[in-house]
């Protein structure tokens, strides 16, 4: 089989596998392929198309190489164009690895191997390059400090107890209006808490539940106290029953002098 690329890949033909000898070629071979075909038959007198796949073995050192994927994804990052994007460029594409059955599925072959293409492949390549590094240089990227929230978030991923909560915020947009206030938004109905910090007020101090979906409504007051020597304070708000823990992490930042106090939860 002869396998064309599409016109708009241009000379840059896709890399792909098959059950049956085939070449892969670029468009415009292909256009040269037709037209000998054609030319072969519609000519009585000339010889039936014939064409060989050969495998003339490894070529290095090919002036345009590396080259990038034609289905490698493409910068800049679409949320927000001025951060340049990819970070960085791994093999990907035709790299040998173990497979234990060949292209069709048959499980009684004697292959071992086969070539596989994705960023599946570029991973592994890029982090043990990344655990080289390391292995050089233990200490690169170590602050040895401790992991505050703005490392660890509401902490780490656990499966069975978000899929019993015990309790969900139920955010709606009108919720986060306070918060576009303070990052300077107008159009809105806004209150603004200034902070001094910190004490923290939750009205009220317990909730109650008496059926599944329920919807209650609490407020949080944050009041700055004193003078502050730091940049920002952290803690938790945490709903306590006697089956579950419910705990949000809390960051407040505080503006530097002459400015408006925000905070943000």
């Amino acid at each position: 089989m002869i396998l064309v690329s599409n016109p708009s890949k241009e000379d840059v033909p896709e890399p792909e596998l098959h059950v049956l000898p085939a070449s892969y070629i670029s468009f415009a071979d292909g256009e040269l392929v037709k037209s000998y075909i054609n030319s072969s038959i519609s000519s009585p007198l000339s010889s039936p198309p014939t064409a060989k796949i050969t495998f003339q073995g490894t070529v290095l050192g090919l002036p345009y190489a590396p080259q990038v994927a034609v289905f490698s994804s493409r910068g800049p990052n679409s949320a927000s164009p001025g951060i340049l994007k990819p970070d960085i460029l791994g093999p990907g594409v035709l790299v040998l690895a173990a497979w234990p059955t060949s292209k069709d599925g048959n499980n009684k072959t004697k292959s071992t191997f086969n070539v596989i293409s994705g960023t599946s492949m570029s991973c592994p390549h890029l982090a043990g390059i990344a655990a080289l590094l390391k292995s050089s240089h233990p200490d690169c990227d170590q602050h040895f400090v401790e992991a505050d929230l703005f490392a660890t978030g509401s902490g780490q991923v656990n499966p069975n107890k978000a899929n019993d909560p015990g309790l969900v915020y139920d955010l709606q947009p009108d919720d986060y209006i306070s918060y576009l206030c303070g990052l300077g938004y107008n159009g809105y109905k806004c209150e603004i808490l200034g902070l001094q910090g910190v004490d923290v007020k939750v009205t009220p101090c317990e909730i109650g539940f008496t059926e599944v979906n329920q919807k209650v409504r609490f407020s949080v007051m944050f009041r700055r106290r004193g003078k502050y020597s730091r940049p920002s304070d952290q803690g938790y708000l945490r709903w306590v029953s006697s089956d579950h823990n419910v705990t949000s992490p809390i960051a407040v930042k505080f503006a530097i002098e002459g400015h408006q106090i925000i905070g943000k939860d």
